[in-house]
């Protein structure tokens, strides 16, 4: 009995203690706010609408749905040198259930931090996808990761896909008690919407600030909606910076965006990771998110072969975006011409991708061009649509002769330009097979890029040449792989 007083006397004491000092005393209570733990942050996330990201098991179990191969994953995961996952719960109503029962123990057991990443409601459809079992009740997922996070601290936090477009839920007001749900249970789980780097403003800091700890911001070069282009990631960073006072996550897409012309290449991924994980370093950025980098040594290439011989084509495109009479994209070479070829021409096929069905007419222009002459210029709107031409329509070959007899070399060009200031209008038009008489042109058919200058105005129109590789999903995974893994020897 006389061991037992000093206990009853503690707990007696404890009792007492106000609510506010029992705060502090608390583990949970005495961490760090988030914004402050989310820091240096190497994840990835799946496509949700794309191929790539997750891995599954091969085979249904006995409910009839494939769960999330966990081993796998967290093995993938590590071989990636990722410290952090997305986990998205969209793609089956499984997720959950894996999340709880088996991924997350695993990650927490490998050193992994794991964020909960949910659906808006603009991607919730009755009857079909939707992040399960709480759909749009997210005062419920705010409580229910809470309490999932306290059982495991590797989960430090959750994301709200597309918050961009779905501000007239997330009303501050509704924010505020979601985010009551949450910290009622626990204080140290984050929140973290997605906001496109357009969106954010200081009104609408003031506004959420309150409710967030850290801002993913999805890069797209906007507005121009493509992954080709890393050259305003560090202005955008920087005017995010100026704006939001809270860590900022950059989203890099390694898989598809679906509004953007090209798929990314491992070179542009590595481009935009090298951006990143500079910005990183230097404290501008808490992490990056790679999206849809393909973990299943499976996955396939997503684009199919776009060119009409071989593996290469030129393309020269714009995503759904305004453009202006400014814009241009195009590729050119030198030519040597042949002073005693008794004629000059030149064949080449092209194909536009265009659409919706009332595509405007004159607002883009395809050209050829000989130094600065336009030789032969095409609207894509008065072709026909996805069909290979070529030359004009019933025209072939342009002849060449009158322009290029006398010179020893000339400058060609094909070119697509934007001849006014023009609707949303995207286009994808391609260029291949050249032929030439009386003068040679290197890499006619774009298989590997040699002799061609790639350019483009930085405005709408973008030049690429885009050339179908099948082990692009291995060198993609490759590429983010050694790019994480540099940054942790650093």
């Amino acid at each position: 009995m006389k061991m037992a007083y000093p206990c009853m006397i503690v707990l007696t004491a404890w009792l007492f203690v106000p609510c506010s000092l029992a705060q502090i005393i608390s583990p949970i209570a005495n961490a760090p706010p988030p914004s402050l733990r989310l820091m240096n942050v190497l994840s990835h996330v799946a496509g949700g609408n794309t191929v790539g990201g997750e891995i599954r098991e091969n085979t249904p179990r006995a409910d009839g749905y494939y769960h999330i191969d966990t081993p796998a994953m967290i093995a993938r995961l590590k071989t990636l040198h990722a410290n952090n996952l997305n986990y998205l719960l969209w793609n089956s109503p499984t997720d959950w259930d894996d999340l709880r029962s088996e991924f997350l123990p695993a990650a927490q057991a490998a050193g992994i931090k794991v964020w909960a990443y949910l659906a808006p409601p603009n991607e919730t459809y009755v009857n079909g996808k939707g992040s399960d079992p709480y759909r749009t009740d997210y005062v419920r997922w705010a409580s229910a990761l809470a309490e999932l996070s306290r059982r495991y601290p590797a989960l430090q936090a959750w994301v709200m896909d597309d918050f961009t477009w779905n501000m007239k839920t997330f009303t501050p007001d509704y924010l505020a008690s979601v985010r009551h749900a949450s910290q009622a249970i626990n204080p140290a789980l984050g929140f973290v919407p997605v906001l496109h780097f357009t969106a954010m403003s200081e009104k609408w800091m003031r506004d959420y600030g309150p409710y967030i700890d850290g801002v993913i911001c999805p890069y797209i070069d906007l507005p121009y909606n493509n992954t080709q282009r890393v050259s305003s990631l560090n202005r955008q960073i920087d005017d995010a910076r100026a704006k939001l006072k809270v860590p900022i996550y950059v989203l890099v897409y390694a898989g598809r965006h679906l509004a953007s012309p090209l798929e990314p290449t491992p070179l542009y991924v590595a481009d935009a990771l090298h951006i990143l994980l500079n910005a990183m370093r230097e404290g501008r950025i808490g992490g990056i998110v790679s999206y849809a980098t393909p973990l299943d040594p499976q996955t396939p290439a997503t684009s199919s072969n776009q060119a009409l011989d071989g593996n290469g084509r030129l393309s020269l495109s714009a995503a759904a975006t305004k453009s202006d009479d400014k814009d241009f994209a195009q590729a050119s070479q030198m030519i040597t011409i042949d002073p005693n070829a008794p004629r000059y021409w030149l064949s080449f096929w092209h194909n536009d991708q265009w659409g919706p069905p009332q595509y405007e007419k004159g607002q883009f222009v395809k050209q050829l061009m000989i130094d600065d002459k336009v030789v032969w210029q095409c609207d894509p709107a008065l072709d026909v649509r996805l069909t290979w031409l070529e030359g004009s329509l019933l025209q072939g070959p342009v002849e060449l002769t009158s322009i290029l007899k006398g010179k020893k070399s000339a400058r060609l060009t094909l070119r697509l330009c934007s001849t006014r200031v023009g609707a949303k209008q995207p286009i994808d038009v391609s260029f291949d097979r050249l032929r030439s008489t009386g003068f040679k042109v290197q890499d006619p058919g774009f298989e590997t890029g040699e002799g061609w200058t790639v350019s483009d105005s930085g405005g709408a129109l973008l030049a690429a040449i885009d050339r179908y590789d099948p082990q692009r999903p291995r060198k993609v995974f490759e590429t983010v792989r050694d790019a994480y893994a540099g940054y942790e020897t650093k």
